[in-house]
């Protein structure tokens, strides 16, 4: 496709995955994210692209973002298994609500007044174990994304 960059395309040529990029976009799943999940997640779980349905994929693609990143991890794993079926992983939606996760973050950043300052001192690499610590709270379900907004703005 054009708006693919040349070499996504390519990869996904020659590891003969074009195919099953297709038949996931005409699935209904976006085609840059399809390209990028079939070259990286796919190729990396060394899956045979025959086996990988399709219509499941896509709704892998298209639940990325809201699903916890072990459970895209897992299912991707298991994709190419007879019977697969996205749906239990697609159930295990992560929290994006900020009103949820503010408190949690706050309760993170309360005990951690140490790394706060070293954050605020140039150490901005503790986002990372800020991040960490909520998800650690809420057992992998809160959505990174919003969870860093929101440390990033809690301390400023």
């Amino acid at each position: 496709e054009n708006d693919l960059e040349l070499e996504r395309a390519t990869v996904l040529v020659t590891s003969g995955l074009d195919s099953l990029w297709q038949q996931a976009v005409a699935a209904g799943a976006e085609k840059i994210p399809a390209a990028n999940v079939v070259a990286n997640n796919v190729v990396g779980a060394g899956l045979d692209p025959a086996a990988v349905s399709a219509k499941e994929l896509a709704k892998l693609v298209d639940a990325r973002e809201r699903i916890p990143r072990a459970a895209f991890d897992e299912a991707i794993s298991k994709l190419a298994e007879p019977g697969f079926s996205a749906d239990p992983y697609l159930a295990q939606e992560t929290v994006s609500d900020e009103a949820e996760l503010e408190p949690i973050v706050a309760r993170v950043l309360e005990a951690s007044p140490g790394q706060i300052e070293a954050y605020r001192n140039g150490k901005e690499g503790l986002l990372g174990f800020f991040v960490g610590q909520v998800l650690k709270e809420t057992q992998g379900k809160a959505n990174p994304r919003v969870v860093s907004e929101l440390l990033r703005a809690k301390l400023k």
